[in-house]
């Protein structure tokens, strides 16, 4: 049987089934998701890319940042050699200034003394008449001006010298206030505060322009803070301790140990700085003050160029930095409270703000009542007011007891020939370090709190100094040295008797 007359007809096999779910969208859902990943991938990369044009902008104005810095370092060696030079210059000026003043004060007026004198020795006769009068009396006017001129310049000596003993300085006015001369006067001598001298330019019947003084009565003191640096005094202390170990003479026990006492006072002095507390704020973090910085900068950029959009970025900016500043202060205020009660720095701060909400009393002491009933307020009248009182009110008084029975037997004590025990190294660093640490100075300027950052070396020749004291029953006269506190019981202006002492000894 041949199959070559086989025909295809579709009409002769059934159709294909219908689908159970036939999608309403023509695209696949699958591209659908993969379009929307890719556009989500081409704004990440936008976005990339605009963090990095920032970040290349921001190392640019680093690298700027820095150039300029270099060029205000220059900026600033220069000054200070030209600063130096110019002391220098000042330094030689002065001098000549000098020479040339003792130069015609010891030179050229003699000299003309001598010579006037000569002329008026020729201007006689044989019989000793005179000449001509008139050259006799501006002979006579010329040496009168030049000892005036000697007296005034020893006056000017006298008066610069105590000037410069009271560490006085000069207050100048703006212009010349003579109208023949142009020469500036000295009006007054300042210390601790500033005069204002303006000169009245208008119209004036006088030789003499008329000057306003403003002279401020009351200078408000602000309180100031202090931070030591123990780092750098703990540094300084090992490095000076060869020194004190050679020159440590217990022959000389009062000049030794007042050079020792003055060195420590010196020393916490020059590490320390002062602030004023009401400035005082916790130091920000390195990147804040970076970010603080970066949006100052586009800041001052917005305002030359005038751009909307990088207004709006620099307005995004500063909340992310008022954000961060904020949870800063915040960490910082649970510190402060966390530490309020510690030696730290940051209690003074605490401490300052605080008083300012508190209820206002004081204890200190603003003036004195003498016996006549009068106010005392200047320090030094008050000192001797209150040596005077409390002397007299320690004083040991006179009291006669009986004597004592001739037959009675002398006191026997069982260890009377024992020797007292030298002190010990460790026993001494171990009371040492045992002390409560307080930041009240003694006499001297010092305070046991040093003892946290003193070299552990310097003990041993604090060690000696005490065995040899146990010893000799020889002790420095610093020891006997107090300074004293009087805090007034009830009213800040009262009599010595109603305030009450208080006693610091000597940190040794």
């Amino acid at each position: 049987m041949s199959n070559s007359g086989f025909k295809y007809f579709s009409s002769e096999f059934p159709s294909m089934p219908r689908p159970q779910y036939l999608p309403t969208n023509h695209n696949n859902t699958m591209l659908t998701k993969l379009d929307d990943l890719l556009g989500k991938i081409t704004e990440v990369n936008n976005h990339l890319s605009n963090i990095e044009s920032k970040y290349s902008k921001f190392e640019q104005f680093m690298t700027e940042k820095q150039e300029s810095d270099l060029v205000v370092k220059e900026n600033l060696n220069l000054l200070s050699k030209q600063s130096v030079e110019f002391k220098k210059d000042l330094v030689h000026h002065s001098l000549l200034i000098e020479q040339h003043d003792i130069l015609f004060i010891k030179l050229i007026i003699p000299m003309f003394e001598d010579l006037f004198g000569l002329i008026v020795s020729q201007n006689q006769d044989k019989k000793g008449n005179i000449l001509d009068i008139d050259l006799k009396l501006k002979l006579e006017r010329y040496l009168i001006q030049m000892k005036k001129a000697k007296e005034r310049w020893k006056k000017a000596e006298i008066l610069l010298q105590w000037a410069d003993d009271l560490f006085l300085a000069q207050a100048l006015p703006n212009s010349s206030t003579s109208l023949r001369s142009n020469r500036i006067i000295d009006y007054a001598f300042v210390r601790g505060f500033n005069i204002g001298i303006q000169v009245y330019n208008g119209n004036t019947t006088s030789d003499h322009l008329p000057i306003l003084s403003v002279i401020p009565m009351k200078v408000l003191q602000q309180k100031l803070g202090k931070n030591t640096h123990w780092k750098v005094f703990t540094l300084f202390s090992e490095y000076t301790f060869s020194f004190w170990e050679e020159n440590w003479n217990l022959s000389s026990i009062d000049i030794t140990y007042n050079d020792y006492i003055r060195f420590l006072h010196l020393l916490s002095a020059r590490c320390s700085t002062y602030f004023y507390l009401n400035r005082y704020r916790s130091a920000l973090p390195v990147e804040l003050r970076s970010f603080l910085s970066y949006i100052r900068a586009l800041s001052f950029r917005q305002i030359r160029t005038q751009c909307n959009i990088l207004k709006k970025e620099i307005c995004s900016l500063k909340r992310i930095a008022k954000k961060e500043l904020n949870l800063f202060f915040s960490s910082q205020l649970d510190n402060l409270l966390r530490h309020r009660n510690s030696s730290s720095s940051s209690s003074n701060s605490f401490w300052y703000r605080s008083k300012l909400f508190l209820k206002p009393s004081s204890s200190s002491l603003h003036a004195f009542l003498d016996s006549s009933g009068q106010i005392v307020k200047e320090s030094d009248l008050m000192c001797n007011i209150a040596a005077d009182y409390y002397e007299e009110f320690f004083k040991a008084s006179n009291i006669v007891r009986p004597h004592p029975y001739t037959d009675s037997p002398a006191i026997e004590y069982d260890n009377i020939n024992e020797v007292i025990p030298e002190v010990k190294l460790d026993e001494l660093i171990n009371t040492v370090l045992a002390k409560k640490k307080k930041k009240s100075l003694d006499a001297h300027g010092i305070s046991n709190y040093m003892f946290n950052f003193l070299d552990i070396n310097y003990w041993s020749l604090l060690l000696k100094l005490y065995n040899h004291s146990f010893q000799k029953s020889v002790s420095p006269s610093a020891w006997k040295d107090t300074r004293m506190i009087l805090l007034a019981k009830k009213d800040s202006i009262c009599l010595p008797s109603l305030t009450r002492p208080i006693s610091l000894l000597d940190s040794f």
